[in-house]
């Protein structure tokens, strides 16, 4: 295996394109003359070179600019022999021993290829998106309204969060934030939803499903969003929600705390379902859970006073006596959430093999309110996440006593759940965190 790292050449237009996406065209074969479109044909280069040449690349998702890796590799193969440079494989079949060879990160020469590849198209995307942040002449309409802005791209996605309560992110999370609107405006003049992407015969329709549904935001199971957030060109394979929804992966199921978390399938979205009120009430709509225990709801204002009267754990209380204001709040829920979860108490850290002797042993101890002097312990970023999916707590007020049901002439609000519970998203900018990122892969050497 070859020890040194050969120079990978950069064009002038790798470095100068404008556009993020790759461009279209015919790269060699790294073992013989056939070439292949990597960006349209990627699975078919993929079978090409496993069945005529016995060469297997790992995690083709996560390279960044695949040309580019397939160049480099096809120089260095051309004057090194497969066994000299890869990993090698013995398969026993009904044929007899076949060899096979493999292209992984596991080799140091193949592993820096890709974090160096991977750097380069961080810095061009975040050229492209430093020019848009400083491009003040555009002009911009609103997805649901007549507005029209001239200016920063800020200017609409501030109105379409303040006026819509739609939020797509931090201005400085997204880049080609111009094709990610036209993209959803041309979901929503298709009369598509924009979040479970079903079709429904007018606007007037849509409007009021999206609305009655809280479906003001968008799906983050659509790959195709993905190019538009700048945290998946952090780490190539990532899905643009998955640094939010990674925590809560890896803990769901561990706990008996019963949690209103939807799943595929479970929501009925058809017209006859929401227009006739099937199913879909609004006490249901409101239903919290306890943070200590299975007690829930019709809305966070029941929550909030039976954690008060059962566990002592009065928020507007320690609201006023540390000083909170409403994004401590947030963390302190999401970060009792995380520790309920895992049956830890949230000052001492102590397991318990049951939920009822976790909250007997907080409640007794006076541990269930004391950890909030404990800062370092829940004021952290990662707090901004919500450990559950839809989390109803999140989205009321300690001090707001009304019943939002009560009263024949209340009005349904439009949803303000994707500002709180993507809170990090649209309040906090990742573009500090991928400078970093940019400063320290800098400081290795390309090869």
């Amino acid at each position: 295996m070859a020890s040194g790292v050969q120079a990978l050449v950069l064009t002038s237009n790798d470095l100068q394109s404008k556009k993020a996406p790759e461009c279209s065209y015919f790269q060699q074969c790294l073992l013989c003359q056939q070439c292949f479109n990597l960006e349209a044909c990627l699975d078919d280069f993929l079978h090409h070179i496993l069945h005529s040449h016995g060469l297997v690349i790992a995690d083709v998702d996560k390279i960044a600019y695949i040309h580019r890796y397939v160049e480099y590799w096809r120089v260095k193969l051309a004057t090194n022999s497969l066994d000299s440079v890869c990993i090698g494989m013995k398969d026993n079949t009904e044929d007899g021993e076949k060899h096979y060879y493999l292209l992984s990160p596991l080799l140091p020469e193949d592993e820096q290829l890709r974090t160096n590849l991977l750097s380069d198209r961080l810095q061009q995307v975040l050229s492209i998106q430093q020019a848009e942040r400083e491009d003040n002449s555009a002009t911009w309409k609103c997805l649901f309204c007549a507005e029209v802005y001239s200016g920063n791209r800020s200017l609409v996605l501030n109105h379409m969060n303040e006026e819509h309560n739609f939020n797509i992110g931090h201005p400085d999370n997204l880049v080609n934030v111009r094709s990610f609107i036209e993209r959803l405006r041309f979901s929503l003049d298709r009369l598509v939803c924009l979040y479970c992407e079903k079709t429904f015969k007018d606007k007037f329709t849509l409007k009021e499903h999206m609305r009655k549904k809280l479906h003001k935001k968008v799906n983050p199971k659509n790959k195709e969003y993905d190019q538009y957030y700048l945290v998946n060109y952090l780490e190539m394979g990532e899905e643009w929600i998955a640094n939010k929804c990674k925590k809560v992966i890896k803990r769901k199921g561990k706990s008996g705390v019963t949690a209103y978390i939807s799943k595929p399938g479970e929501e009925s979205d058809t017209e006859e379902g929401w227009l006739e009120g099937e199913d879909t009430t609004l006490s249901q709509q409101f239903r919290a859970l306890c943070l200590f225990c299975e007690y829930t709801g019709d809305n966070s204002c029941n929550v909030y006073q039976h954690m008060a009267d059962s566990h002592g754990f009065n928020i507007s209380s320690l609201k006023e006596e540390n000083s909170l204001n409403f994004y401590h709040q947030i963390k302190i829920i999401n970060y009792v959430r995380f520790q309920v979860l895992d049956k830890r108490c949230v000052a001492c850290g102590v397991q318990f093999k049951d939920g009822l002797l976790l909250a007997d042993h907080m409640t007794s101890s006076g541990h269930i309110t004391s950890f909030v002097k404990d800062r370092d312990a829940w004021d952290q970023p990662m707090f901004y996440f919500s450990t559950y999916e839809n989390d109803n707590l999140l989205s009321g007020e300690a001090d707001v006593v009304e019943d939002p049901t009560a009263g024949e002439d209340w009005v349904i609000p439009e949803d303000r759940s994707s500002v709180e519970s993507d809170v990090i998203l649209y309040m906090t900018s990742i573009l500090k965190n991928m400078n970093r990122a940019q400063v320290k892969d800098s400081s290795v050497d390309h090869p």
